[in-house]
């Protein structure tokens, strides 16, 4: 006669925040952010004398083949805090690209005759560029669509991007870069404002925010009637009147 016991224990559900299994598909974090990874542990076992173990494994993949460049000492790393289900990375600690994380939990019992439980789960994070602010005017002012300038036909109105735009990872420095922009004239209608169909010619700026001498020589000028113009330089758009 052969007798059975039934073992009411499965290996762990394990649930990832934002979970991208996909190297090609990875779940994207700015630079400027911290790295997170969590995972939510479910299990149901009336085994007696249960534990578990639980591991984080951090590497930096390929991004065109997802395969594992460098595998991090976690032990070793200042900037790594982790607990049995998350694990935290101050922002700036990865460069960008590709990073594999790899959880694994284990239920052990006791008792000899009943083999481990293990579960895993793979998460692919890519740390990407925050992005490049780019403001002619001070740095809030593109925050607020409601706010304007007013000035009459013989004041100066200082746009100057390469002093007020930055980068928001801290790596590339706006004065040395140069900046183009063109303007349109445009009448506010409420939130919106709808454009003529005059466009000006592109206008392009040396770092140190000037026109170049061409266009200096030409007298050009956005400010061709009165009413709201509308500055549009790559990313950001500017309105004032």
């Amino acid at each position: 006669m052969i007798h059975l016991n039934r073992i009411d224990c499965f290996p762990a559900t394990l649930i990832v925040d934002n979970y991208s299994p996909n190297f090609s598909v990875p779940f994207q974090i700015p630079y400027i952010l911290n790295v997170t990874a969590h995972t939510t542990v479910i299990y149901n076992c009336s085994l007696p004398n249960l534990t578990n173990i639980s591991a984080w494994t951090v590497s930096r993949a390929d991004p065109l083949t997802g395969e594992v460049l460098q595998t991090y000492n976690l032990s070793r790393s200042p900037f790594a805090i982790s607990n049995k289900t998350s694990i935290f990375f101050s922002n700036g600690t990865f460069k960008y690209g590709l990073y594999k994380f790899f959880y694994n939990f284990t239920l052990i019992t006791t008792d000899e005759t009943v083999s481990p439980f293990i579960s895993t789960v793979t998460h692919y994070i890519k740390v990407v560029p925050t992005g490049f602010i780019v403001s002619g005017f001070p740095v809030g002012f593109w925050d607020m669509p409601e706010t304007s300038f007013t000035f009459g036909p013989f004041d100066s109105l200082s746009f100057v991007p390469a002093f007020y735009s930055y980068d928001a990872d801290f790596l590339v420095n706006q004065k040395t870069l140069f900046f183009s922009f063109y303007c349109t004239i445009a009448d506010l209608n409420g939130a919106s404002a709808n454009t003529t169909n005059y466009t000006s010619d592109l206008y392009y700026m040396n770092p140190k925010g000037e026109l170049t001498d061409e266009q200096l020589a030409a007298d050009d000028t956005c400010f061709k009637s009165t009413g709201l113009q509308k500055f549009s330089n790559n990313q950001k758009i500017e309105y004032f009147e």
